[in-house]
C-alpha cells in the first residue's frame, strides 16, 4: 500500500494518521456482553425495550457486530424473505445489460478509492454486481450517481446479497428512493426541510448563510443523497447506526446538529470561506459531539410531517428562495 497503512475500518491511510477513539478494553467487553444477550433477545428487546435499544444504538454498534445488528435494524432478512428465492442469483446473472450500466462502471472508480475492498478487482467487480442487480430490481430508478457510496458503505460490513436487501430496504422504507428519482424532488423537499428547522433552531447561523447565498444545494446535496457518507468514516457509521434505527428524521437532526455543533466557526467567513469551512469542518467532524448536539434537539415526527405538508401545500417562499434556488 505504499506509504500508508489500513486504519480499522479498512481505508489506507498515511502512516501516523489514525486517530479513532478507543474503547477501554474492559468498557468494550462490557459492551459486547450488552449487546450479545440484547441480539439473543432480539425481539424483546425491539418490541418491548425500544428506548433502552435507542439509547445503545447512538452511542454506536460494536463494529464486529454492525452487519448483524443492521440487517435487524433494517429489516433486510424480512424484506429478503418476501421475495422469490434465489432472486439476486438471478438478477446477477441476467445476459443482458441494464442501460445505466457505462454510468455503474464509470462511477466504481470514484467510489470509495480509498478502502481497501475497492482498491480491488474484485471488491470493485462486487459494487458493480450489486448495482446492476438494483438496476434490473428497480428500473424506474435503474442507477443513480450516490448509490454506490450507499451500497459500499453497507458493502464494507456484509457479503453482497445482503448488500442488494440492505439497498433496497434503504431505498423502499427510508424514503431514499425518492432522493434518486428524475427531477431529485425529494432531495429539493428534503432541503426545505431541513432550511425550516435550520430557523427554528439556529436563526444566527441560517441567517449567515442566507445573507451570504450559501444554499443547502451548494454543500448538503451529497449528506441526503448517501447519508453522510461523505464524512469521517467513524462518524458516518455513527450516522448509520442511528439511521437505520430511528430513519429519516436522523437527516435532519445531523444537519441541525452540524450547525449547532460549529456555529462560532462561521461569524466571520464570506461565501467562499463558507464552503471552504463547511468542507474543512466536515471532513473533520467528531462523532461524539456531533451525536450528542443532533440529539440534544427536540424534533418530533409530528414537525417533519408539517414541514411536509407545507412544502406540498404552502411553502414559506423566504425558505423557497434560500434553500432551492
Amino acid at each position: 500500500m505504499g506509504d500508508g497503512q489500513v486504519d480499522k475500518y479498512g481505508f489506507v491511510v498515511p502512516r501516523g494518521n489514525r486517530t479513532f477513539k478507543e474503547i477501554p478494553p474492559l468498557k468494550y467487553m462490557a459492551r459486547m456482553e450488552k449487546w450479545e444477550n440484547m441480539l439473543s433477545n432480539w425481539e424483546n428487546f425491539k418490541s418491548n425495550k425500544l428506548n433502552l435499544l435507542k439509547n445503545r444504538v447512538r452511542k454506536g454498534i460494536p463494529d464486529p457486530l454492525r452487519s448483524r445488528v443492521w440487517l435487524l435494524i433494517a429489516d433486510g432478512l424480512t424484506i429478503r424473505s418476501s421475495y422469490p428465492k434465489h432472486l439476486y442469483f438471478r438478477l446477477t446473472n441476467t445476459e443482458e445489460e441494464p442501460p445505466c450500466i457505462n454510468v455503474i462502471n464509470r462511477d466504481l472508480d470514484r467510489t470509495f478509492p480509498g478502502h481497501e475492498l475497492y482498491r480491488t478487482i474484485e471488491g470493485q467487480q462486487s459494487l458493480r454486481n450489486i448495482l446492476r442487480a438494483y438496476a434490473f430490481f428497480d428500473t424506474e430508478i435503474g442507477y443513480c450517481q450516490g448509490m454506490g457510496y450507499i451500497a459500499g458503505i453497507a458493502r464494507m460490513y456484509m457479503d453482497e446479497e445482503n448488500t442488494f436487501w440492505i439497498l433496497v430496504a434503504l431505498m423502499n422504507n427510508y424514503d431514499m428512493r425518492g432522493m434518486f428519482k428524475r427531477g431529485m424532488q425529494h432531495v429539493y423537499k428534503s432541503f426545505y426541510k431541513a432550511s425550516s428547522l435550520l430557523r427554528q433552531y439556529e436563526s444566527g447561523i441560517w441567517r449567515k448563510l442566507n445573507d451570504n447565498d450559501m444554499n443547502p444545494q451548494v454543500y448538503a446535496t451529497q449528506w441526503f443523497m448517501t447519508i453522510y457518507s461523505s464524512f469521517p468514516i467513524e462518524t458516518v457509521l455513527r450516522i448509520w447506526d442511528c439511521f437505520l434505527l430511528e430513519g429519516p428524521k436522523i437527516l435532519y437532526r445531523v444537519y441541525i446538529g452540524f450547525f449547532k455543533m460549529n456555529k462560532n466557526e462561521f461569524k466571520e467567513a464570506t461565501f467562499e470561506g463558507l464552503l471552504k469551512k463547511i468542507r474543512e469542518l466536515e471532513s473533520n467532524c467528531d462523532c461524539d459531539l456531533l451525536i450528542k448536539a443532533a440529539f440534544g434537539l427536540s424534533l418530533s415526527h409530528k414537525r417533519i410531517a408539517e414541514l411536509d405538508r407545507e412544502y406540498t401545500v404552502s411553502p414559506n417562499m423566504d425558505i423557497v428562495k434560500w434553500s432551492l434556488n
